[in-house]
């Protein structure tokens, strides 16, 4: 590698770190919090929510709360207890337009085989977009839980990759209190081995 090259590479390291702490303090200083939470990158939006939440309006929680729970890569990094205040406090919402089921509805899930893991919030009701998950993963089961609507926290448009990363599926995702879930009564979902 050239010099020329070094000095690039080392520029464009400092500032995608340092570019990144810029725009956390540029996002402190917004009096918007919708343009905070678009400036920010994406592993520090749950800060500025959180920095955020005692000012807004319900309706600027669920958008905001629902934007930060599709950007992050993982929700269950940083436990679900973090998620269920903000969600038990803005009541169930959908940004896709489904009314809260008044009748307990079948979800599926593709995780690993682990307890921890199967009682999660990430839910569907569309077998297929379970399945893709399951091509993605390799070492997922694909798991059936009857849940009861007031254990609905919402429902949000959601995306996902197909295997070869070229196209996105789009879908609903179910968020569910994980908490109300009973473990025995996640059945694996056998009629299909991906």
């Amino acid at each position: 590698m050239g010099l020329l090259d070094t000095f690039k590479d080392n520029m464009r390291r400092m500032v995608e770190n340092g570019g990144r702490q810029l725009l956390r303090e540029l996002a402190s200083l917004s009096n918007d919090p919708k343009l905070a939470m678009n400036t920010v990158y994406e592993g520090h939006q749950r800060e500025v929510l959180l920095n955020w939440w005692p000012k807004l309006t319900n309706e600027d929680k669920k958008f905001l709360l629902a934007k930060v729970w599709i950007n992050n890569m993982s929700n269950a990094y940083y436990g679900y207890d973090w998620w269920l205040p903000l969600f038990e406090d803005t009541g169930y919402f959908s940004n896709v337009g489904i009314e809260k089921p008044t009748e307990e509805i079948s979800l599926y899930r593709a995780i690993e085989p682990e307890p921890i893991y199967i009682k999660g919030m990430s839910w569907t009701t569309d077998i297929d977009i379970a399945k893709l998950v399951v091509q993605k993963k390799g070492e997922a089961n694909i798991y059936e839980a009857k849940v009861k609507p007031e254990h609905l926290l919402a429902t949000v448009r959601c995306q996902i990759l197909n295997e070869e990363e070229t196209a996105h599926h789009l879908f609903v995702e179910y968020i569910v209190d994980y908490s109300k879930l009973n473990l025995e009564g996640i059945k694996e979902w056998s009629e299909v081995k991906c």
